[in-house]
């Protein structure tokens, strides 16, 4: 059984190595990738003729097709077109903002962005915090795009000038922020990363804001768990996710002339964690009515800044096990490689290996420029608690 990952964006330029763009996909392919490793390969592929000359001859091939801009352009349309010709059902997950082709040449995962949308708002009035910004939006993003047009059109006190959006940058857009930052007693992040990239300059710049104030992010990362202060989000659980998206893998395969498309919408959960005082969820069902009411930012600009070391840490978070968490710990506490290997009962050679993949992961040569990497985004304590947790599963 063969679940090919199509990472090429036409048919010259390949983005393999843009990680930030492939984050939210590679998670939940690898989630499912772990899972069901004994039953399922997984291939990555950087070319169409690469592509079609594997799959086209296997019987049980599915594509799943990474993407990076909001609208389908032609090429993107060409190839699925292709796969449709050639019987290779493609699975689309939150890439797509706009399908202008026949949504039956398709299948679609994704978040639903309602129920998300009507799980922060609930969560911000419950707690009687009505003043929302939401910050780090990249127009080119979907998943952005979906989450702050949901948020948009439900809370009609959230103007155009409460969108704080990275198209001149990550710097032009926290100086934004930070002129207006008082207006606001809630910020909504579009993800986790932008979250913690905000949150790092205010520690620098406003420390007692980060304590009046709600965070809520939207993708219940690694990074937002092990962070001090944790962060706060609103999201489909990983696994969940994983298995939907390998059901429906399994759907492709056993009944690919029975149904034209198939659209799953994963349900999201809340959690609080520090940044928003640990106040639990208190389940609503209360819906916000929708209005008609549109965003339009320009989604032309080429380069987008994103905030790169949060995303590196992250990126390496979820492509390690266990021990590496372990090292990381370690190292962190200043032990040397003997010690680590002497704790965790393995090989000098080993623990070196593994200290070089993740300083690799890391782009990192010394063992002290990865230590000031991680330091502040990884809370020791609450790595431990992650450590302890996973090891009782």
């Amino acid at each position: 059984m063969a679940f090919y990952v199509l990472r090429f964006l036409n048919s010259t330029k390949k983005l393999s190595n843009e990680r930030s763009f492939f984050y939210h996909n590679d998670v939940i392919v690898k989630r499912m990738a772990d899972i069901y490793r004994k039953k399922l390969k997984v291939i990555d592929t950087f070319s169409f003729d690469e592509f079609i000359s594997s799959a086209a001859h296997d019987e049980e091939a599915v594509a799943f097709f990474v993407k990076t801009k909001i609208d389908l352009d032609e090429y993107s349309e060409w190839v699925i077109e292709k796969c449709y010709e050639k019987n290779i059902p493609v699975i689309l997950k939150d890439d797509f903002l706009n399908v202008p082709f026949n949504i039956r040449h398709a299948n679609l995962i994704s978040n639903d962005i309602a129920d998300k949308s009507n799980i922060i708002l609930n969560y911000c009035v419950t707690n009687n915090r009505r003043n929302l910004a939401l910050y780090g939006l990249n127009p080119r993003s979907n998943a952005d795009m979906k989450l702050a047009e949901g948020i948009y059109q439900r809370w009609t006190a959230l103007d155009i000038d409460d969108i704080y959006t990275v198209v001149n940058g990550l710097d032009n857009c926290y100086e934004s922020f930070f002129e207006n930052r008082k207006k606001y007693d809630v910020v909504i992040l579009v993800n986790d990363l932008v979250a913690v990239d905000l949150i790092e300059r205010l520690k620098h710049s406003d420390p007692e804001y980060i304590e009046k104030t709600f965070f809520i992010g939207s993708m219940n990362s690694l990074l937002s768990r092990l962070y001090y202060p944790s962060l706060t989000s609103s999201s489909y659980k990983q696994t969940s996710g994983a298995i939907m998206l390998y059901r429906l893998y399994e759907l492709c395969v056993k009944n690919r002339n029975d149904f034209g498309s198939i659209n799953i919408m994963l349900k999201n959960y809340f959690t609080s964690r520090d940044t928003t005082a640990n106040i639990p969820f208190e389940q609503s069902t209360d819906c916000f009515k929708l209005t008609n009411r549109k965003l339009n930012f320009d989604s032309s600009v080429e380069e987008i800044e994103t905030p790169e070391i949060p995303i590196m840490i992250e990126s390496m978070l979820s492509s390690i096990d266990l021990n590496d968490l372990k090292i990381i710990g370690m190292l962190i506490r200043g032990k040397t490689a003997l010690e680590i290997a002497d704790s965790l009962f393995m090989s000098l050679s080993s623990v070196k290996h593994k200290m070089s993949n993740l300083y690799r992961l890391l782009d990192v040569k010394r063992k002290k420029d990865f230590i000031d990497t991680v330091k502040p985004y990884i809370n020791l304590k609450y790595l431990d608690d992650y450590i302890k947790e996973q090891s009782t599963v």
